[in-house]
């Protein structure tokens, strides 16, 4: 059985996510400074929780590109990583995805996913302005 894929266009203040379970990608990218991070988030962290080991176990391309987020999206975003984390045991060929634009971008990746046991490929990406 296929997860159902997720689309949340992204505005001003949240990202765009996409879960494409055809295409098995999960990405999160633009900025995420929602008021309400539950609104943007609970349907993506309910997937998550139903279908982690899916997305690992099928290889699910995984990239976040955040260019800022603030701390309840931190806080989102940690959660969803230790979800995939509790169902990880050493896949070959799973990776997260984190793209930056600048060292301060770096830093608070490295920062938020400190102690998360996953493969983590941080890519540089270029200066959008």
């Amino acid at each position: 059985m296929t997860p159902d894929s997720i689309f949340i266009k992204k505005t001003d203040y949240t990202p765009e996510i996409i879960i494409d379970s055809e295409k098995k990608i999960f990405e999160i990218s633009g900025r995420s400074l929602p008021e309400e991070v539950m609104d943007v988030y609970k349907s993506v962290l309910e997937w998550v929780d139903k279908h982690a080991g899916i997305l690992i176990a099928e290889n699910y391309k995984v990239t976040i590109n955040l260019f800022y987020f603030n701390s309840p999206s931190a806080r989102v975003i940690h959660k969803i990583l230790k979800t995939l984390e509790s169902n990880y045991s050493g896949q070959e060929g799973f990776s997260v995805h984190w793209h930056y634009e600048n060292e301060e971008e770096l830093e608070d990746a490295k920062d938020l996913v400190d102690e998360i046991k996953l493969p983590f490929t941080f890519v540089k990406t270029e200066d959008e302005g």
